[in-house]
């Protein structure tokens, strides 16, 4: 018997579910015509049995061909571009959970994003040539990889994956001023901090 999404996660997969159709602006009834499911299926999704296995994939990709078509639009439509990624997070998580192959493909990218961080740690300290400037790059390129990292892993522990993103949203950023200062760089110089750390909380960006 194939493992179900775990209940305390159901509603957040039928918030994900209607939310995509809303986003796609199509009726219950379309949604179900493009699904190829019924109606009375697609109103179950939506409040108390969200989908799970071949229903739960299907249900990804639709997200993710509507993705791809709006990243790809002449001009991007940046919040609904999140949205999309926000919803198509949440779906795999849930394939995660169900499918082990999912979780075996996950942990690959994640250890390919450690080999990269690896090895951009291994430039920085072994390298006794390298400019400060130079420097400052690598450590600017690391960022993107812990962002990458961070939902993956959320990804692999589903009660983690209910804590509030407010909580969270700061660990890149502390793991890359540890790196800094592991490396024998300042985190607070203001080269560093503005190529990597991006404005000062107390400062607003508009």
């Amino acid at each position: 018997m194939r493992p179900r999404t775990k209940t305390k996660d159901l509603s957040q997969i039928s918030k994900a579910c209607r939310r995509l159709r809303e986003i796609t602006g199509r009726t219950q009834r379309e949604f179900a015509k493009d699904l190829q499911v019924s109606l009375p299926t697609i109103q179950r999704w939506e409040t108390n049995s969200p989908p799970s296995g071949q229903s739960l994939r299907r249900l990804r990709i639709a997200g993710s061909l509507f993705l791809e078509r709006v990243s790809q639009a002449p001009e991007c439509d940046e919040k609904l571009r999140d949205d999309l990624l926000e919803i198509d997070d949440q779906l795999y998580g849930a394939l995660v959970d169900e499918y082990p192959a999912y979780k075996s493909s996950l942990v690959a990218s994640i250890s390919g994003k450690i080999l990269q961080i690896e090895t951009f740690l291994a430039e920085i300290i072994t390298d006794s040539d390298m400019t400060r400037s130079a420097i400052a790059t690598r450590a600017e390129a690391l960022l993107p990889l812990f962002e990458d990292i961070r939902p993956w892993l959320l990804m692999l522990d589903p009660l983690a994956r209910r804590i509030r993103s407010e909580e969270t949203n700061g660990i890149s950023k502390e793991l890359a001023k540890e790196l800094a200062l592991a490396v024998g760089i300042d985190p607070d110089s203001k080269e560093f901090a503005a190529s990597l750390l991006g404005p000062s909380p107390s400062k607003k960006v508009h």
